[in-house]
């Protein structure tokens, strides 16, 4: 009988439940040579023990049809398939007809056989999904996975180990932590990552990837467009007037697929120039308040939060839905602001509660709308930050980032309807003793100024019979009690690239109690149509910043 060389690997995915279990196979077939594959088989947390094993069975055979067609020399004899799951201590063979949930919770110290080849099973040992390294690798510059997907494992104690080569072949050992700095030797040499998940008391299967280019040296940062812009910031605001910075800085995430901005290269693409391009323009507007959206959490936390916190900001993150790796960031200069609170709320989670009974029974009434609806992380952003030269006054600061279907009109009038009736509800629990709250919703609206949302802004009111609901059952009008002001009213262009160009940005504020002084004029269509489209190596991002200065009314 074989020896127990091997290990098999039994999970349970919770997400999808499901049960995997996933082995290297390596066997002498008779007649045919040897069958090498890493198998790994699939099935629902209800089914059977049976069930896996003859789905393996199956995933054997089907192998082995591949191998006899490939060879006309071979006798086409049944090949007999022998597979076995087995108590370790006792031998005996596990119940084929145990369910996959009860042997993953229930039973350990099992053996595993196909053909002679024998595997101990260990279940839910640590397992990387999915790792990805930046496209452009940069010199000077720290690099880390861009994308990291585990499971059963705990990062703190995962292993991580980085190598160079020039050829991909003789690799030389540089470093032992998640992140690695480059350094000019390793320019001209490709980079692997290799990690070991773990957890505290389990070791999975390594896990390895090799960037696709060798790194490279960073060129000199040109003269950008938005230092014309700067004329505008040169001097900072003080007494009753700020400054408001609303801009979509593109997440790393949506640059990753060659084909989304063709016309970028990959070296102005990549997030550590962009990055820097980012900061330069924010930092030159000189703004005492700073929205963004799109926001990689990783580069976050290792470059714009220490940044800008040396530039005299505090500054707030939050994940899109607590679980996307881009979300929502505020900025505030913390010599003129407190911070008195600051959180997030998800669009669909929100709807469950009671105060939102009217919008949730409308929105469980359609069927295909609910399933739109309730499936997106689409999250509001929320600042209440004290005026540090005026007694009991705040500022209600909301950010967002709504739904970006182009054929999701419904879903986007909702989540901004269910933003400004908890933010009406928020401002008036801070106004309850006299306090003066202003509130200012700055965001990327992916809704252009024709648009339902827009007029809902404007207008305070989308009404039952608007052509929105035409499509649905409804017996609901939708409100709020704000008097909102688009800062830079309907600029022609606020998101260009090559195939749309329109304007989705927007800061709105309550006419009644801010003015607008100025805003720093947009670049030209003329600035932009020398380009296919943005981002390029000019422009960080396919959107751009809106930047005004606010008053006091």
């Amino acid at each position: 009988m074989g020896e127990i060389r091997e290990t098999a690997y039994l999970r349970e995915l919770t997400a999808t439940k499901q049960c995997e279990l996933m082995f290297a196979l390596k066997v002498d077939i008779e007649s045919l040579g040897t069958l090498q594959e890493e198998m790994r088989a699939v099935r629902q947390l209800t089914d059977t023990v049976e069930s896996l094993l003859q789905h393996i069975m199956n995933k054997i055979k089907h192998s082995i049809k591949v191998m006899k067609e490939q060879r006309s020399d071979c006798e086409n004899k049944e090949v007999k398939i022998n597979i076995t799951l087995k108590k370790s201590s006792s031998r005996k063979h596990i119940n084929p007809k145990m369910v996959l949930h009860d042997l993953i919770n229930s039973t350990r110290n099992m053996e595993f056989q196909v053909f002679t080849q024998r595997f101990f099973v260990v279940v839910n040992a640590p397992l990387v999904k999915e790792m990805k390294l930046p496209l452009i690798l940069y010199c000077n510059y720290s690099v880390q996975p861009i994308r990291l997907s585990m499971l059963f494992a705990e990062n703190s104690v995962c292993q991580y180990s980085w190598y160079k080569s020039e050829d991909k072949l003789n690799w030389t050992k540089i470093a032992n932590t998640y992140k690695y700095t480059i350094d000019d030797a390793d320019i001209g040499h490709y980079l692997k990552l290799v990690c070991v998940p773990c957890n505290s008391i389990l070791t999975g299967p390594p896990a390895e990837i090799v960037s696709e280019n060798k790194v490279e040296r960073m060129g000199t940062l040109p003269t950008c467009p938005f230092e014309e812009r700067h004329r505008f910031t040169t001097e900072k605001l003080d007494k009753n007037n700020f400054r408001v910075v609303s801009y979509n800085i593109l997440s790393n995430r949506y640059t990753e697929a060659k084909e989304q901005f063709p016309y970028c290269s990959p070296q102005t693409l990549a997030i550590d120039y962009r990055k820097q391009l980012i900061a330069k323009e924010l930092t030159g507007y000189q703004a005492d308040i700073i929205c963004l959206q799109e926001v990689d959490s990783a580069i976050y936390t290792s470059y714009y939060k220490n940044e800008f916190k040396s530039k005299g900001y505090q500054s707030f993150y939050h994940r899109k839905g607590n679980k996307i790796p881009e979300g929502l960031t505020c900025f505030f200069n913390k010599s003129r602001f407190k911070k008195v609170d600051d959180h997030q709320i998800i669009y669909s989670t929100l709807i469950k509660n009671k105060s939102f009974t009217y919008l949730f029974n409308f929105v469980k009434s359609n069927v295909d709308l609910k399933e739109s609806f309730m499936k997106q992380l689409t999250s509001l952003q929320v600042t209440v930050l004290k005026l540090a030269w005026k007694k009991n006054e705040y500022i209600v600061l909301a950010n967002t980032h709504l739904f970006y279907h182009p054929d999701a009109e419904l879903v986007r009038i909702l989540q901004v309807n269910i933003a400004t009736t908890y933010l009406s509800s928020l401002c008036g629990k801070y106004s309850q003793n006299g306090e003066k709250v202003r509130l200012i919703f700055c965001g990327d609206f992916n809704s252009v100024p024709t648009s339902p949302v827009y007029e809902y802004m404007m207008n305070k009111r989308i009404e039952r019979s608007h052509r929105i609901f035409e499509k649905t059952r409804n017996n609901i009008d939708l409100s709020h009690n704000f008097q909102f002001e688009s800062a830079y009213g309907k600029p022609k262009y606020t998101n260009y690239t090559d195939d749309f160009k329109d304007c989705l940005d927007y800061i709105f504020v309550e006419k009644n109690k801010i003015k607008v002084d100025k805003v720093v004029p947009l670049p030209t269509e003329e600035e932009l149509s020398q380009h296919q489209g943005l981002p390029n190596d000019v422009f960080p991002s396919d959107h751009l910043a809106l930047v005004t200065d606010l008053e006091l009314v």
